[in-house]
């Protein structure tokens, strides 16, 4: 297995902004780089966050606050098999895997089941783990229609399996996005809400619900 190299955030980190005290945030990277000691890079985190670039400015600190949390950044999916696989964390109570945005730029057949066995080998290694798979986001150099064809293909082939929750963005459109495929900050804070609600069991209710203001009940009084 090809390692990742590993730092440790800190408060003064200039991709992630200070959270609660307590915390634990423990942030991988995956290279190509020649093996190392495993040993020493054996983690026990409540919750893994493995995802490409999308993950960059995903806050773990305000997401989770005092909770320890293992962040791996992978490019592709290959890669989140290759640490899945081989893994250097041990026991989470849940896993949220994010990934496919760069593997969709130069193949689109097979990505649905490529991203639906990531699911059966983290099942097979973290058997008691919650897995949460994200689907795949919009694209602004990509037409919506195939990535949803994706992301309906990835949800007929994940809806049987068991433990496995689908976080499907609903909210989250091309205007989310600073160029053809990262998040901008408002996006990053959706992203960020669907998987908190989805660890926490709590339903999620889209922004587009939200902003509708509730109607008043009137009530009708006949009068003789």
């Amino acid at each position: 297995m090809e390692n990742c190299t590993l730092k440790r955030q800190n408060k003064d980190s200039n991709t992630q902004a200070t959270g609660s005290r307590g915390s634990d945030t423990l942030e991988f990277v995956y290279t190509k780089t020649e093996k190392s000691n495993q040993a020493k890079k054996t983690t026990n985190p409540e919750t893994v966050i493995i995802m490409d670039s999308n993950g960059k400015y995903l806050n773990t600190r305000r997401l989770f606050p005092g909770k320890n949390v293992t962040k791996i950044h992978c490019a592709t999916i290959e890669q989140t098999m290759e640490v899945l696989t081989n893994p250097y964390f041990t026991n989470p109570k849940q896993i949220i895997i994010h990934t496919g945005t760069n593997n969709i730029q130069t193949e689109q057949k097979g990505i649905a089941d490529k991203l639906s066995q990531l699911t059966d080998t983290a099942q097979q290694k973290f058997p008691h783990s919650k897995i949460i798979l994200s689907c795949l986001l919009p694209r602004k150099d990509i037409s919506n229609h195939i990535i949803q064809n994706i992301n309906t293909e990835l949800a007929a082939k994940t809806s049987s399996k068991p433990n496995i929750h689908l976080a499907q963005h609903p909210s989250i459109t091309p205007e989310h996005l600073y160029d053809n495929k990262h998040l901008n900050k408002q996006g990053v804070s959706h992203l960020a809400r669907e998987f908190k609600d989805i660890v926490l069991n709590r339903t999620h209710i889209p922004t587009y619900l939200e902003e509708i203001p509730p109607r008043h009940t009137i009530q009708q009084i006949n009068v003789n």
